[in-house]
């Protein structure tokens, strides 16, 4: 698994800023795994929001995981179409947000690229992906953090 960290000038940010979380539920289904990522957000800064993205059809083959995920603090967004395209709204809400400092994504397809790029310009951008990333996503962050 990989973080990518999209550096800002200002230190002081990534130690007292306040993060929102969102998780594609494809991308990580293990609650163990999740509490770590959660871990892992809480270096950025308060956590003010956590989601996570789960299709109906993953709702009802995992709904023990997603009572326990949900048991971290971590908002079911479920979703019945279009799962990405939601995030991508609520990751551009929150990147003109004000009460928000950093985001931090759990994905891995690219498919979000174009709503990355964009929210990049105004936010501090942490992407944690498993295993194998697209390329692509290099375009959008400037170092990789493993965990």
């Amino acid at each position: 698994m990989h973080i990518w960290v999209k550096k800002l000038s200002i230190n002081d940010v990534e130690q007292n800023g306040k993060v929102s979380v969102f998780i594609n539920f494809s991308t990580v289904k293990d609650v163990s795994i999740i509490e770590d990522i959660i871990n892992k957000s809480k270096n950025y800064g308060k956590i003010v929001k956590a989601k996570i993205y789960v299709e109906q059809d993953e709702m009802e083959n995992y709904k023990d995981s997603i009572l326990a995920i949900s048991k971290l603090g971590i908002e079911p967004i479920v979703i019945i179409l279009a799962k990405n395209v939601r995030m991508a709204i609520d990751l551009l809400d929150d990147a003109y947000d004000s009460n928000i400092d950093i985001i931090i994504l759990v994905h891995d397809n690219e498919d979000l690229i174009p709503a990355l790029m964009h929210a990049k310009t105004m936010k501090k951008l942490v992407l944690i992906a498993p295993k194998k990333v697209p390329k692509t996503f290099s375009t959008v962050v400037d170092e990789i953090i493993e965990i």
